[in-house]
């Protein structure tokens, strides 16, 4: 019997995106629940720590993050805490009709405006939910074909490609994030991330400037 050799991990940017590009983008009807959120929403200053949503209470209000950012996560059966995405600013979510499936948890201090979906159409809100889903899809393909080094770097240019600011040399994420917080988003240890930050800096694929991650051009 002949041997085999195993099909080296794709890298992350290699996968195909799950999510039809006019979903990485604003629709039509995530665009109009902005609109009513911003005219009809009930703004609040949640604080760091404060919990907006918890994993399988009934809660269907709909946010608009304005400023800061939120932790969305769940507990799986194993009793493991897994952060599904961050919200960040301009970005809707909530709105599940019965149970929430994931917690969300403000980072830092917050601004938010929520209503009741009711007022909302349905469509919209559809729409809302199947773009949260193949996110989640996303990550969730990627924790399972991707190594270390590749989950990280998928999840940090995801950061970049929503929130991040042009310096000469690449992108630098304006978000900050610990590595603990990559931990938890790519089902790696710490110990594990803290290594794969090491490799991914000597290679010059992502580089630490202060408390911010940036990802060079050429990355």
């Amino acid at each position: 019997m002949g041997s085999t050799t195993a099909a080296p991990a794709p890298a992350a940017g290699e996968l195909p995106p799950l999510r039809p590009r006019a979903l990485s983008r604003p629709t039509d009807a995530v665009s109009l629940l902005r609109e009513v959120l911003d005219a009809r929403g009930v703004r609040a200053r949640p604080q760091a720590g404060q919990a907006l949503l918890r994993q399988g209470e009934s809660q269907a209000r709909l946010f608009l993050l304005e400023s800061g950012s939120v932790e969305l996560s769940c507990v799986v059966e194993s009793g493991r805490e897994c952060v599904l995405d961050l919200v960040l600013p301009g970005e809707v979510f909530g709105g599940s009709e019965g149970e929430s499936p994931f917690s969300a948890l403000a980072r830092e201090e917050c601004y938010v405006r929520s209503v009741d979906p009711a007022v909302l159409g349905r469509h919209a809100l559809a729409e809302l939910a199947t773009e949260r889903t193949l996110r989640f899809a996303e990550r969730l393909r990627d924790a399972l074909v991707l190594d270390a080094a590749e989950r990280v770097m998928a999840v940090v240019r995801d950061l970049a490609d929503r929130c991040s600011t042009r310096i000469p040399g690449g992108r630098r994420v304006d978000v900050s994030v610990t590595q603990e917080d990559l931990a938890r988003m790519t089902g790696c240890t710490r110990e594990t991330v803290n290594r794969t930050l090491n490799r991914l800096s000597v290679e010059r694929r992502l580089v630490r400037r202060g408390r911010r991650y940036v990802v060079p051009y050429l990355s």
